[in-house]
């Protein structure tokens, strides 16, 4: 572990880091806002990404964090909402929207999430605000 660590460091500060090196979820338990992300490389792979921050984090924080993480690669938005993560009961609620980015489509958002290891026990449900439109 601590040598790929070392090692996606190095091809960061080289600037030849590639898409595949980017983790799907950088998550923080407890509540917390987050971003739907989708990563496009200049080889044209993307794939999305979900990006979260401390509470009371705003998304444009989140945002910035993810520009500056993934300079080199083309990053576009795809809405936000809140996610409280309970490692004691395993359960993952996703819910709301950003005020400032749209509504981002939580069942992408949970798809993603439980594709992680970390996450695979968890169990996962949304909620949509009514009359919102998902970011597209």
């Amino acid at each position: 572990m601590i040598y790929s660590v070392i090692k996606l460091a190095d091809k960061i500060r080289r600037g030849i880091m590639e898409i595949a090196d980017i983790a799907e979820v950088k998550v923080l338990f407890e509540r917390n806002k987050y971003l739907l992300v989708k990563v496009s490389a200049p080889d044209g792979s993307e794939k999305f990404i979900v990006r979260t921050g401390p509470d009371p984090g705003l998304h444009k924080q989140i945002w910035r964090n993810i520009i500056q993480e993934l300079s080199g690669f083309k990053v576009r938005r795809f809405g936000g909402g809140s996610l409280f993560v309970d490692e004691q009961s395993k359960h993952i609620k996703i819910s709301d929207f950003s005020g400032d980015y749209g509504l981002a489509d939580h069942n992408k958002t949970a798809k993603i999430l439980a594709q992680q290891e970390c996450f695979r026990e968890y169990s996962i449900e949304t909620h949509f605000p009514k009359d919102l439109k998902v970011v597209q």
